[in-house]
């Protein structure tokens, strides 16, 4: 299974995580439900936006704990190898939406756009990044 990688920072981490030392393993747990509730949503919301021709892609969008990387890391993943393809579109399609990302996700859509021009384009389907999007606010107060 090939996954792409999407990762959101959020800036602070290492002043919570003084505060977290400072009060222990109860203050970790319950940010690490709080960020897994948030991952399960991120997820649900992706796979409502996703295209659902076969269903396939939407069915494979999972959240979750990101094993090996740090004690308060969640990741939102699809493990469909055209999923890059559908979110930021290709061709003339991609040309119009990738520039209006952050600058990570840019360089992370350069591999996915192709060397040879499309047939027809793929329009950009926005249902990862979108999801981020809508709920980073509500991860920020949670």
């Amino acid at each position: 299974m090939a996954f792409v990688r999407l990762e959101v920072g959020i800036k602070g981490v290492r002043r919570v995580q003084g505060a977290i030392d400072a009060y222990g393993k109860r203050a970790e747990d319950a940010i690490k439900f709080v960020l897994l509730q948030n991952a399960y949503k991120m997820a649900e919301q992706a796979r409502s936006r996703a295209p659902k021709d076969t269903g396939k892609l939407a069915r494979s969008i999972r959240g979750g704990i990101a094993r090996n990387q740090g004690p308060l890391a969640v990741r939102v993943y699809t493990s469909t190898r055209y999923a890059p393809y559908q979110e930021f579109g290709t061709g003339s399609a991609a040309r119009s939406y990738v520039p209006t990302l952050p600058t990570e996700l840019q360089r992370l859509a350069a591999r996915y756009r192709g060397t040879k021009a499309a047939a027809s384009p793929i329009s950009s389907k926005k249902f990862m990044w979108d999801a981020v999007v809508n709920l980073e606010p509500l991860l920020r107060n949670s």
